[in-house]
């Protein structure tokens, strides 16, 4: 039986009803997950189905993001998540914390040790003093880093240099 932390905290009805009080998935749970069977691929995350089309996301990203920050980044990731076939209701509100979420959407944590980051990978940044108190989270394109704009460099601002993040990567491109 998989095994889920409550990122939103304790007591949050939605995951209570689907994942139980301890985050265990209860027996016979229904978790909602936006399924687009035309494109296949779908992958078994922790006995529940799911899919996600990294393109479709990233395309999503590509046509919204903005030349600067908008200070949305949990949004604009959230609904790059959707375009790709995620159903992200309820959802973190926080950059920070999405960790967790994406994990139990069957996002894997990926070392950073010679890490050579790939189309649809996901960065989740904690806060930094003097910085942004609910972190930021981006995605890879395949030739550089977005969120509700368009980075310029390897990290979205010089604060986050050294800022402790994660990065997670979709199951489908651990091959």
């Amino acid at each position: 039986m998989a095994s889920f932390k409550n990122p939103w905290g304790k007591g949050n009805r939605e995951f209570d009803k689907w994942f139980g009080i301890n985050g265990t998935a209860l027996e016979g749970s229904v978790i909602p997950i936006k399924r687009d069977i035309s494109d296949g691929g779908n992958v078994n995350v922790g006995g529940f189905q799911s899919s996600f089309n990294i393109d479709k996301a990233v395309n999503w990203l590509d046509n919204n993001a903005k030349v600067v920050s908008q200070h949305a980044c949990a949004k604009y990731v959230r609904l790059a998540l959707e375009a790709g076939g995620i159903n992200t209701n309820p959802h973190p509100v926080s950059a920070k914390d999405y960790g967790p979420f994406l994990q139990g959407w069957g996002f894997n944590t990926l070392s950073s040790t010679n890490y050579s980051p790939i189309k649809g990978d996901i960065r989740v940044f904690q806060p930094y003093p003097g910085g942004s108190q609910y972190g930021h989270i981006d995605m890879y394109n395949g030739n550089q880093w977005l969120s509700d704009f368009k980075e310029k460099n390897e990290f979205p601002g010089s604060g986050y240099r050294n800022s402790m993040y994660a990065i997670f990567r979709w199951t489908d491109n651990n091959s």
